[in-house]
């Protein structure tokens, strides 16, 4: 995405997070390769033939897990005081925060939207349980062992959030910008506006790392 840009300026590129280029890794050479354990089950025993590969379960982690991940992954290379400063930068930052977090405020609902999908993020996911850590409730509990699960409108509205956060990417058009005309077009516009919420919108969201 374009707002990433900045940030891996001479990184070479090996394919996506959800298919690497095993040839592209294998000519870097590389001394270790990070993983997923859900994104990557079929291909980290492929991965582990090019390189030592550390497979973590990262994509459906929460904060305190991401956390520990990283100060695992500080070590791996070298680098647990970068890690471990970062962390502390971290938790000073999570506790300014919170300081201005209105007490007693309305539960959210989180979602990652997409062209097609609306994902709702719950305690349980990165973006859920660190909204959380900032001071504010989550109003979605995990559900049957999935912190992320894709919800329709209709399912939106049964929740009847008091504020909902909407992260989207800069270059894409959500799926929820479509949402109101559609609904009119199958004559149920009621269900779009019988949704009374504050919306906060965020167009990126990144996981702490060592750099």
């Amino acid at each position: 995405p374009p707002y990433l840009r900045p940030r891996v300026g001479g990184v070479v590129t090996t394919g996506s997070r959800a298919q690497p280029s095993l040839e592209g890794i294998a000519a870097l050479r590389p001394d270790l390769i990070l993983a997923d354990s859900l994104v990557h089950k079929d291909t980290a025993p492929a991965l582990g033939r090019v390189a030592p590969t550390a497979v973590f379960p990262s994509r459906r982690a929460d904060l305190d897990q991401l956390n520990e991940q990283t100060l695992l992954i500080g070590r791996l290379v070298g680098r647990e005081a970068a890690a471990k400063q970062l962390l502390a930068d971290q938790k000073s930052l999570i506790a300014k925060a919170r300081a201005f977090t209105k007490k007693g405020a309305p539960a959210f609902v989180a979602g990652v939207v997409t062209p097609t999908s609306f994902t709702a993020h719950t305690a349980g996911s990165f973006a859920g349980s660190f909204l959380e850590a900032v001071g504010r409730k989550n109003q979605l509990p995990v559900k049957d062992g999935q912190t992320q699960y894709e919800l329709s409108l209709e399912g939106l509205v049964a929740l009847q959030p008091q504020t909902l956060v909407l992260f989207t990417a800069p270059d894409e058009t959500p799926v929820t910008a479509a949402w109101p005309a559609f609904q009119k077009a199958c004559c149920n516009a009621s269900a779009w506006r019988r949704l009374s919420f504050r919306i906060r919108v965020s167009s990126s969201w990144t996981n702490p790392r060592p750099e």
